[in-house]
């Protein structure tokens, strides 16, 4: 199988993301009514971007990979 590269990250620079996102979204004009969390990874960033846009509804859905769909024939 093919190796992925990955990246660690600090807590601080999960924080930065999230804020600079938001900073962006807000500088565009549109207010998100909800934000919708990747579970497995990405309930935490946005909940962070939930924080910083004020948003109140924060949604996950749930990421199940399959063994089986990642061999190749």
């Amino acid at each position: 199988m093919p190796k992925i590269p990955v990246k660690v990250v600090e807590w601080d620079d999960v924080v930065s993301w999230a804020k600079r996102l938001a900073d962006v979204i807000k500088a565009s004009g549109w207010r998100p009514d909800a934000v919708v969390a990747i579970a497995r990874g990405g309930y935490v960033p946005a909940r962070l971007l939930c924080d910083f846009l004020g948003v109140q509804d924060l949604l996950s859905v749930q990421v199940v990979h399959w063994p089986a769909a990642a061999q190749v024939a």
